[in-house]
């Protein structure tokens, strides 16, 4: 493949989107069809296009064909998609396309092959995903810039982002806080999500963060750390890798996955294969006004709320109703005397669910796909 021409001076930042996951906590919003980072924010920017526009705005991203330049990898299946959205946002990019989903380390590891071959060991990745709302940018330069720091010191950490919690929520990860270093902390411990009463002595000690999964690390120790503490993720990322050396076409931009070599990598998280087990891994705390969208309330909350409590997307009337949201596209729909409700009106579906079960949602969709299932096989 061809090799693209180094920066003069200073490091180089390759940041890396990874685009995909049907959000199943957001149905019928997102589904297969259209995951979530194709949803539509309500100033009509989706969060993958917010996420291409960010980038534009990192100092050490190469210039290629005039444009910022940024990784993205995705299923195949959504390409056009993603392409779309690299294209109004105005970079330049490459396609890591996989044949089904295999999890972060997979992923990830694929693109720190490209990076080796095209940049060599000293470039920065940064890893972003697509469906994250930040609504500080100028912040998250600062961030981004302060990780890149913390590559270049010696020995080079492996940076995460981790986000001052706000209040003691049970549906993030956690990051607990060690010795400082010259920008953020050396991290400590990682943990799984707590019950609610951890939370809550997580956030009176003030050494925790939520778990962002966004990462900066130079692509050589991120390599190195890989074969140490994941070597099964290597092995098979390196014969996937290899193969489409082998097979590459006329088109850099896009590189599709051999899918038989692709299923053999194994199903698993960076966090549970190198995060948790580097000794070099630095957190810098972050106040970036960051959200997930990982529920119909953190979507919710994106809405301002009116004197009762009640927020609307769309066409909506509230009466003698409190704290309720409404989404509705296409006609009017009105809530009358209720209280704690998520109403979501689709073309083709409609979701009423109380705020204390939207977690729930996602049993919904597990329980539609085996109706389908069924379905099928009777056919």
């Amino acid at each position: 493949m061809t090799k693209k021409l180094k920066q003069d001076t200073g490091p180089i930042l390759i940041p890396l989107v990874i685009s995909g996951g049907a959000g199943t906590r957001l149905w019928p919003l997102s589904r297969e069809g259209q995951p979530k980072p194709f949803i539509k924010l309500f100033d009509g920017e989706t969060l993958l296009e917010k996420t291409y526009r960010r980038i534009s705005k990192l100092a050490h991203v190469p210039m290629v064909n005039g444009k910022p330049f940024t990784l993205t990898v995705t299923n195949r299946d959504y390409y056009f998609m993603n392409k779309d959205e690299l294209d109004k946002a105005g970079l330049s990019g490459v396609f890591l396309l996989e044949p089904e989903g295999r999890n972060t380390a997979p992923a990830i590891s694929l693109a720190a092959h490209w990076i080796h071959a095209h940049y060599g060991n000293d470039a920065s990745m940064l890893i972003l995903p697509a469906d994250h709302l930040i609504q500080d940018v100028s912040q998250f330069v600062l961030s981004v810039n302060d990780a890149i720091k913390l590559n270049e010191n010696t020995p080079p950490y492996l940076v995460t982002f981790g986000m001052i919690p706000k209040s003691p929520d049970t549906g993030f990860g956690y990051i607990e806080t060690g010795e400082p270093l010259s920008k953020g902390f050396k991290a400590a411990h990682f943990f799984e999500k707590p019950d609610l009463e951890t939370a809550k002595n997580y956030l009176a000690s003030k050494r925790f963060y939520w778990n962002s999964g966004m990462f900066c690390f130079k692509v050589g120790q991120f390599l190195s750390e890989m074969r140490i503490h994941s070597p099964e993720v290597m092995k098979t990322s390196e014969a996937v890798w290899e193969s489409c050396i082998k097979h590459k076409t006329d088109n850099d931009e896009k590189i599709e996955m051999p899918e038989s070599l692709f299923k053999a990598c194994p199903d698993i998280s960076i966090d549970y294969a190198l995060m948790e087990k580097s000794d070099q891994i630095a957190v810098i705390p972050a106040d970036l006004g960051w959200s997930d969208i990982g529920s119909w309330l953190s979507y919710r909350d994106l809405v301002e709320p009116d004197q009762d409590g009640n927020r609307m997307m769309g066409e909506g009337l509230f009466i003698k109703s409190t704290h309720t949201f409404i989404q509705s596209n296409n006609r009017i729909v009105v809530a009358i005397g209720v209280k704690d409700l998520i109403i979501i009106d689709t073309d083709d579906a409609l979701l009423v669910v109380d705020q204390s079960h939207t977690q729930d949602v996602k049993l919904l969709v597990n329980k539609l796909r085996e109706m389908r299932t069924k379905a099928k096989s009777l056919n």
